[in-house]
C-alpha cells in the first residue's frame, strides 16, 4: 500500500533518548544510559524514567488537566 521498506515503531521518549545518545556520545547521560524525559503536550504532561538505554515502563507517570503537580501512574 504504502511501499515501505522498513517500519521502526518505538515510543516517542525513546526515540528522543536515541536521539540524544547520537547527539551528545560523551555525555555523562549517555555513557549511564539513565535519565529522565519531559514531554509537555497541550493536555497532558508525561515524565518518562529512562533506564539502561531503554523506557522504564513502571516509572511513567502522567499529569492530565492544568495542574502539572498531579501526576498519575500510567
Amino acid at each position: 500500500m504504502y511501499k515501505f521498506r522498513r517500519l521502526l515503531c518505538v515510543p516517542a521518549a525513546e526515540a528522543a533518548w536515541l536521539r540524544f545518545a547520537q547527539l551528545h556520545p560523551d555525555s555523562p547521560l549517555t555513557k549511564t544510559g539513565c535519565g529522565l524525559i519531559i514531554d509537555a503536550g497541550f493536555s497532558f504532561t508525561h515524565a518518562v524514567p529512562i533506564v539502561n538505554g531503554r523506557v522504564y515502563a513502571p516509572g511513567v507517570l502522567r499529569s492530565v488537566g492544568v495542574a502539572p503537580a498531579a501526576f498519575v501512574a500510567v
